[in-house]
Protein backbone atom coordinates (compact mmCIF):
# COMPACT_ATOMS: atom_id res chain seq x y z
CA UNK A 1 0.00 0.00 0.00
CA UNK A 2 2.83 2.51 0.91
CA UNK A 3 4.82 1.24 -2.63
CA UNK A 4 1.50 2.10 -4.30
CA UNK A 5 0.79 5.36 -2.34
CA UNK A 6 4.64 6.70 -3.04
CA UNK A 7 4.56 6.09 -6.67
CA UNK A 8 1.32 7.57 -7.19
CA UNK A 9 2.66 10.86 -5.97
CA UNK A 10 5.99 10.39 -7.66
CA UNK A 11 4.02 10.43 -10.86
CA UNK A 12 1.90 12.85 -9.73
CA UNK A 13 5.01 15.10 -9.10
CA UNK A 14 6.68 14.74 -12.26
CA UNK A 15 3.94 15.55 -13.87
CA UNK A 16 2.76 18.70 -12.47
CA UNK A 17 6.77 19.91 -12.61
CA UNK A 18 6.97 22.11 -14.61
CA UNK A 19 3.54 23.25 -14.39
CA UNK A 20 4.97 24.27 -10.63
CA UNK A 21 8.08 25.44 -11.82
CA UNK A 22 7.43 27.45 -15.28
CA UNK A 23 6.74 31.29 -14.80
CA UNK A 24 3.25 32.30 -15.29
CA UNK A 25 3.92 34.40 -17.89
CA UNK A 26 5.67 31.38 -19.70
CA UNK A 27 2.50 29.15 -19.81
CA UNK A 28 -0.34 29.09 -22.58
CA UNK A 29 -3.80 29.07 -21.48
CA UNK A 30 -5.98 26.31 -22.20
CA UNK A 31 -7.62 28.36 -24.38
CA UNK A 32 -5.69 28.96 -26.60
CA UNK A 33 -4.48 25.67 -27.48
CA UNK A 34 -5.34 24.61 -30.74
CA UNK A 35 -7.16 21.43 -32.07
CA UNK A 36 -5.29 18.47 -30.98
CA UNK A 37 -2.93 20.84 -29.28
CA UNK A 38 -0.69 20.51 -33.04
CA UNK A 39 -0.42 24.06 -33.81
CA UNK A 40 1.61 26.59 -32.49
CA UNK A 41 0.36 30.43 -32.10
CA UNK A 42 3.61 32.18 -32.90
CA UNK A 43 4.05 30.08 -35.99
CA UNK A 44 6.07 26.95 -34.83
CA UNK A 45 6.12 23.99 -36.90
CA UNK A 46 4.98 20.73 -35.50
CA UNK A 47 8.07 18.06 -34.74
CA UNK A 48 7.93 15.37 -37.35
CA UNK A 49 8.04 12.34 -34.37
CA UNK A 50 4.45 13.40 -33.71
CA UNK A 51 3.64 13.49 -37.37
CA UNK A 52 5.20 10.48 -37.78
CA UNK A 53 3.41 8.94 -34.83
CA UNK A 54 -0.09 10.14 -36.30
CA UNK A 55 0.95 8.74 -39.57
CA UNK A 56 1.86 5.06 -38.08
CA UNK A 57 -1.85 5.00 -36.48
CA UNK A 58 -3.40 5.89 -39.63
CA UNK A 59 -1.52 4.22 -42.26
CA UNK A 60 0.09 1.26 -40.22
CA UNK A 61 3.46 0.38 -41.88
CA UNK A 62 6.55 2.49 -41.49
CA UNK A 63 8.37 5.54 -42.85
CA UNK A 64 11.16 5.12 -45.78
CA UNK A 65 12.22 8.65 -46.45
CA UNK A 66 11.13 12.44 -44.89
CA UNK A 67 12.64 15.77 -46.77
CA UNK A 68 11.27 19.25 -46.14
CA UNK A 69 10.04 21.19 -49.02
CA UNK A 70 9.14 24.87 -47.69
CA UNK A 71 6.84 24.45 -45.33
CA UNK A 72 5.61 20.85 -46.36
CA UNK A 73 7.01 17.78 -45.05
CA UNK A 74 7.20 15.39 -47.79
CA UNK A 75 7.25 11.70 -46.46
CA UNK A 76 7.73 8.42 -48.07
CA UNK A 77 6.01 5.42 -46.66
CA UNK A 78 5.43 2.10 -46.47
CA UNK A 79 1.83 1.37 -45.36
CA UNK A 80 0.67 -1.89 -43.30
CA UNK A 81 -0.61 -3.67 -46.91
CA UNK A 82 3.12 -2.69 -48.51
CA UNK A 83 1.80 -0.20 -50.77
CA UNK A 84 4.39 2.95 -51.07
CA UNK A 85 3.19 5.59 -50.18
CA UNK A 86 3.75 9.53 -50.99
CA UNK A 87 2.19 11.95 -48.31
CA UNK A 88 3.29 15.74 -48.06
CA UNK A 89 1.82 17.07 -44.50
CA UNK A 90 1.82 21.00 -43.56
CA UNK A 91 4.59 21.70 -40.99
CA UNK A 92 2.86 23.69 -39.52
CA UNK A 93 -0.61 22.22 -38.54
CA UNK A 94 0.48 18.50 -39.15
CA UNK A 95 -2.16 18.03 -41.62
CA UNK A 96 -2.24 15.91 -44.53
CA UNK A 97 -2.04 17.88 -47.95
CA UNK A 98 -2.19 14.75 -50.05
CA UNK A 99 -1.80 11.26 -50.90
CA UNK A 100 -0.42 9.83 -53.31
CA UNK A 101 0.20 5.82 -54.54
CA UNK A 102 -2.75 4.30 -52.67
Amino acid sequence: MLRRTLISLLAAAALAGPALTAPASAQIPRSQWAPDDQRDDRGREVPFNQIQRELKQQYGGQLLDVSKDGGRYIVSWIDGNGRRLVIEVDAQSGRTISVRGR
